[in-house]
């Protein structure tokens, strides 16, 4: 696991963190970011919205939209990853927030 601080465009800090998949053995005990990654086989991104754990700011409906658009261009300039290598999962308000993503992006 390897910390990263995000900056949006408000310039508010988002925390994420980056799961490099190991393959972990089953009984080993983890986070349930690991165990996704895990199952999956693949590395993950999870990050805290505005407002929410270490980040910075406030949340609202529009900063959760901004943090996670910050995000994935952080993943796509810092990081290398390729837009084709990325899957969208979100939970409860995240769930809005990987659809409006990905209802941007350019169909192939």
């Amino acid at each position: 696991m390897k910390m990263h601080y995000i900056r949006t465009r408000r310039d508010d800090w988002l925390m994420a963190v980056y799961i490099t998949c190991e393959y972990s053995h089953r009984l080993r005990m983890s986070s349930p970011c690991v165990d996704i990654a895990d199952f999956l086989r693949c590395d993950m991104m999870a990050f805290d919205y505005s407002g929410f754990g270490v980040s910075t700011g406030r949340s609202n409906e529009e900063t959760i939209y901004e943090n996670i658009d910050a995000v994935y261009r952080y993943m796509l300039k810092n990081l290398g990853i390729l837009e084709t290598d990325v899957i969208l999962i979100g939970f409860s308000m995240g769930t809005a927030a990987v659809i409006d993503l990905a209802a941007k992006q350019q169909k192939p």
